[in-house]
């Protein structure tokens, strides 16, 4: 596996994992698409919230840009530290 999509998986998994964590404490999400996404019941949530990075990720892959991907990585690695950011 190429180490772009292992570092889009960590990447995913952190901004996921630290939402989660930042709606348990009480925060809002940010992102109108995601806070839409949110009214689906449980943590189904998490899975639009995958699509919407894993979708172009794997076009950009198909198409010959793998290295256009760590924009998606550096993103989700944003969000994850912006959340990180909130919970302190």
């Amino acid at each position: 596996m190429n180490v772009v999509i292992i570092a889009l998986i960590i990447g995913i998994l952190a901004d996921i994992v630290t939402t989660e964590r930042g709606l348990a404490q009480g925060a809002h999400e940010a992102n109108p698409i995601m806070r839409l996404a949110m009214k689906i019941p449980g943590r189904g949530w998490i899975i639009p919230k995958i699509a919407l990075t894993a979708g172009p990720a794997y076009w950009l892959w198909i198409e010959g840009y793998p290295d256009v991907i760590w924009f998606l990585v550096a993103l989700n690695a944003g969000v994850a530290v912006w959340n990180l950011w909130v919970l302190r």
